[in-house]
């Protein structure tokens, strides 16, 4: 059986690209981060392998972890297609706010209460959450019913969102459209934010409210793509440091990501790694300072601090 919407996907959204015998897909491993395209993807036989790092997921198990999908646009990808307008349908996908998005400042009475218990209890203002653009999806029928939306903009343009319930006892935690995204970096705005401008200082983070925190970037997910690194690489100033503060079980993504930044920089650009110990992530934390106060700093400028680092050592720099 041939995935060929799977191998659609692959090259719209991975841009993988196809061989010769046309079922064999090559692109950069989505585990280890190579540049070289060590990664294939058969879909006539559904087998994968990196021929750098061993990373051998099927097609349900990529869309899951790499993709992150919902189920229905997974088994919408993985089913026999039958009609020339669903081959074209990846090709002119744009992202759009769901079907049935409410502002925040336009809710009806109940979703408006359940978003306020929310914000209050993850203590966002109300305010705040209307500078992100965020809103409620109240139409019924829709799959990101009763979920706060979060959009990630890149330069006024909306390229993702993220999907999450606020309501207790609802599974999964997020849902997100069907596009990739290796190269969203939420937050990129943060950079001119008065925070950061007085230290100088970007933090790398996982999730979108451990950047609020932090007035940070994040990458939606514990490790970062070549595009990402560019794009953050990009916006911010030659003087400025790099902090990496993924969540407090990512200390080995962590690594690798300060890595990435100090390969890319060299001794350009200073890169530092937070291992955050007091909280379980820098979303815990009530600001930048607080998430800093409660991390192990290691300047990997200094290769005692790398050796350090890398050993999982808890060395705290003052």
């Amino acid at each position: 059986m041939e995935f060929q919407k799977f191998g659609r996907y692959l090259e719209t959204f991975w841009d993988a690209k196809k061989e010769k015998e046309g079922t064999e897909y090559k692109f950069n491993c989505p585990e280890c981060q190579d540049t070289k395209q060590h990664f294939s993807f058969n879909i006539e036989f559904g087998v994968s392998n990196c021929f750098r790092c061993g990373y051998r997921p099927t097609p349900l198990e990529f869309l899951q972890e790499k993709g992150q999908l919902d189920f229905d646009t997974i088994q919408e990808l993985l089913e026999k297609e039958d009609t020339v307008e669903e081959k074209k349908s990846l090709d002119v996908f744009i992202v759009t706010l769901p079907e049935g998005f409410c502002s925040v400042i336009d809710l009806p009475p109940f979703w408006q209460a359940v978003l306020n218990e929310w914000l209050l209890m993850n203590t966002i203002p109300f305010e705040d959450m209307k500078k992100l653009g965020g809103g409620v999806v109240v139409r019924k029928t829709s799959k990101y019913h009763g979920r706060l939306i979060i959009p990630v903009y890149e330069d006024m343009k909306l390229i993702t969102f993220l999907a999450r319930v606020m309501l207790e006892n609802v599974e999964p935690k997020y849902l997100f459209p069907p596009v990739s995204r290796k190269d969203a970096v939420w937050g990129l705005e943060n950079v001119n934010s008065d925070v950061v401008t007085q230290t100088k200082e970007i933090i790398v983070c996982e999730g979108w409210k451990d950047a609020y925190r932090v007035h940070g970037f994040a990458l939606l997910g514990k490790s970062m793509s070549v595009g990402q690194m560019r794009k953050i690489l990009n916006r911010i100033p030659n003087d400025y440091t790099i902090g990496v503060m993924l969540d407090k079980d990512a200390w080995k993504f962590g690594y690798k990501v300060a890595s990435q930044f100090r390969d890319a920089c060299g001794v350009l650009k200073k890169v530092q790694l937070y291992h955050i110990y007091g909280r379980k992530d820098p979303g815990e934390c009530s600001c930048r300072s607080d998430a800093i106060v409660n991390s192990y700093k290691y300047d990997f400028n200094k290769l005692l601090d790398r050796i350090q680092a890398r050993k999982g050592g808890k060395v705290l720099m003052k």
